[in-house]
């Protein structure tokens, strides 16, 4: 099954696009393995901190990631912040349709979530 990007991709050609939030959500959404290693990898990911790092990127008319860095960020981890700013420096969006197009994207930081606890069974 095509990914919603790969399907916009085919379709549109080499063809320039709106660039949706739906459709960078989708490109995000996509590298989420890439931005989940930067924390399992971080000092604060160690430590399972949470937070959130915002980062401003600029997508190029090409689709390209021109500029990237870290607007503002709530966890103090310098190696967190860059290792996230440089996987969004590799990804590639569809052309966007009317010019470059500056993001600022959160990216949420936390333990995973607890398993809820099961519901409790009737006793007889």
């Amino acid at each position: 099954m095509l990914s919603l990007l790969a399907a916009l991709a085919l379709a549109a050609g080499d063809k320039p696009v709106p660039l949706t939030l739906e459709t960078i959500r989708d490109v995000v959404h996509e590298h989420r393995a890439q931005i989940k290693k930067c924390y399992e990898s971080s000092a604060a990911g160690r430590k399972s901190l949470g937070g959130k790092v915002v980062v401003r990127f600029v997508i190029s008319d090409e689709g390209t990631v021109s500029e990237a860095a870290v607007k503002e960020a709530t966890l103090d981890d310098k190696g967190l912040e860059t290792c996230v700013v440089a996987a969004v420096k590799t990804w590639r969006f569809p052309k966007p349709k009317h010019g470059p197009a500056a993001i600022n994207f959160p990216f949420r930081f936390g333990p995973p979530a607890k398993a809820p606890f099961p519901e409790p069974e009737p006793v007889e």
